[in-house]
Parts: structure tokens; sequence; C-alpha cells
């Protein structure tokens, strides 16, 4: 009888593994990196499944609990896009929250990129369209569904690495999605398609 419970339990525990393992992380990203002043401003994003989900977008840097009104929304489905309005120069990141009210959600940071409104670098000193075809590696990829800026890496990869296809994870204290990884420096670009 022993043994049957044990098989009982191992596969429940192998069920909620897969179950688990299955569950795509959530992402953000800006349309392009880079947006001139006033423009309007389209965030993408995937993976949201609680009507108290939210997304903001703030001076890069703030504390994860500053908001500003007119640049926060609740996401109430699972993706899509939303569209802020313009901003004056500078850089700027968008933010995925979880669950506003609960008690695992609120100001926890779950997903963010980066980008910049106005001349200057790219977010990070990178990600401006000149980076961005090159990550595509001529064509290789497409769909973006991330970027992640991550300079620490330019040790490891140096200027360009196509590294290809990661399952997603904890990367550069942020949480990296499933897909075909490419680095520019100092940003790791995941594309959804590769042909």
């Amino acid at each position: 009888m022993s043994q049957i419970r044990h098989a009982a339990a191992l596969v429940l525990l192998l069920v909620l593994t897969v179950a688990a393992g299955s569950a795509e992380a959530w992402s953000v990203s800006p349309s392009k990196g880079r947006y001139a002043p006033g423009e309007q401003i389209v965030i993408r994003f995937s993976n949201f499944s609680d009507p108290r989900d939210w997304i903001s977008v703030v001076k890069a840097g703030s504390p994860s609990n500053h908001y500003v009104d007119g640049y926060w929304t609740y996401i109430d489905r699972d993706s899509g896009a939303h569209t802020f309005r313009g901003l004056p120069a500078g850089t700027y990141e968008v933010r995925a929250y979880c669950c506003w009210g609960s008690t695992h959600g609120g100001y926890n940071i779950r997903a963010k990129a980066t980008f910049v409104v106005g001349q200057g670098p790219a977010a990070g000193g990178g990600g401006g369209d000149d980076d961005l075809a090159r990550a595509s590696v001529g064509g290789k990829y497409s769909g973006l569904i991330q970027r992640l800026t991550c300079p620490a890496d330019r040790n490891r990869y140096g200027a360009f690495n196509d590294y290809g296809y990661w399952a997603g994870g904890a990367w550069c204290r942020q949480q990296g999605q499933a897909g075909y990884w490419v680095w520019v420096a100092p940003t790791w670009y995941v594309w959804r398609n590769r042909r």
C-alpha cells in the first residue's frame, strides 16, 4: 500500500512540476528602443493572468513603488499592447506588477524593459534601430518579445553573440522569456520565431 501512495505522490509531483514549468514568464517591451519627444509610447505585454495586474512607465531608476498618473494601467487580458501619451526626453522603464491589493502583489516588479525618449544612446547604450537590425541576424529571427539590458554580460559574450534558443528563467536580475536569444552589447534580444 505504501508503494502505491509513494507512486501516486511521485506522479502528482511530476504533474505539478510540468504544469509550473509550462507557465510562461511575463513580458513587457516598448515597440522600439527610442521615441521622439511627445511621440506616443506603445508597450507590448504578454502572459498576464490577473485583472489586478498592471504596468507603469517611469523614469529609469525610480523606486519600485513610484508611478505617475496617466502612465499606468491595469491589464485585463493575457497579451496585447497599450499606448501611453508621449513623454519628454529621458530614459524610462516600463514595469509589470502583479495583482494589486493581494498579499504577493503591489509593487513587486515582475518584468521590465528600458527605452529612451529623445537624443542620446538608446536604452542602456543600445537598443536602437541599428542594434535591433543586427540582433535579428539578417532576418533570421522575428517577433521580438523581450529586451534585457545587462552590461555585465559583455565580459562573457563580447559585442555580439547569436546564443540560440533558451527556455528562459532568471537572468541579470530579471525574468528572461523563452525564445531565441541574441546579444548586442549591452542588451539581450529575445525573439519568438526563427526562420
